[in-house]
């Protein structure tokens, strides 16, 4: 979810940016191997910035725990 509303992951092709991209949104839902998630959806932070490298690298981490359906656990 952290991964959409940023507008960090990339599904079938296209960012969902409005209400009309539900069906992207489900059917990254509806993956349910690694595989599946590799296949639809994949990350998308855009060009490297050393101002912003440690939001990337936590963007990153969440997206690979989701492809691969491990736990993430973080700590504020």
């Amino acid at each position: 979810m952290l991964l959409s509303f940023v507008g960090a992951l990339e599904i079938n092709g296209r960012i969902p940016v409005s209400m009309g991209d539900a069906e992207l949104l489900r059917s990254v839902n509806d993956a349910n191997t690694p595989e599946e998630r590799r296949r639809i959806a994949r990350l998308e932070l855009g060009p490297e910035n050393p101002d912003i490298q440690s939001i990337h690298a936590l963007l990153r981490g969440a997206y690979t725990a989701w492809a691969l359906d491990v736990e993430l656990l973080m700590d504020a």
